[in-house]
């Protein structure tokens, strides 16, 4: 599975209200209730908008990343820090 949250411009903190974040997190509440004890293992990758540079970017992406990891974590109980890899990219030209 695959899932998209989003965040606000410049920001590393998980609006669930914002953009389509609401159904995507309604999709992963379902996915997990039906697959949670199968999950062996999830990636989140991270990226942020080309503005600023490119050390910056970097920087909220992880900490998007991160964000991300723990709100997971937090909110599905079967799932362990050792499952978890994050992959902050930094910018991303393409999903702008």
């Amino acid at each position: 599975m695959s899932a998209t949250l989003y965040f606000r411009h410049d920001k590393y903190v998980l609006d669930e209200s914002y953009l389509s974040n609401r159904q995507t997190i309604q999709s992963l509440d379902n996915f997990f209730e039906a697959n949670g004890k199968y999950i062996d293992s999830i990636s989140i990758v991270a990226y942020a908008s080309p503005e600023g540079s490119v050390r910056y970017n970097q920087r909220l992406s992880a900490r998007r990343a991160g964000t991300t990891k723990y709100w997971l974590l937090k909110r599905y109980k079967s799932l362990g820090l050792e499952q978890m890899r994050e992959e902050p990219l930094g910018e991303d030209f393409t999903g702008l």
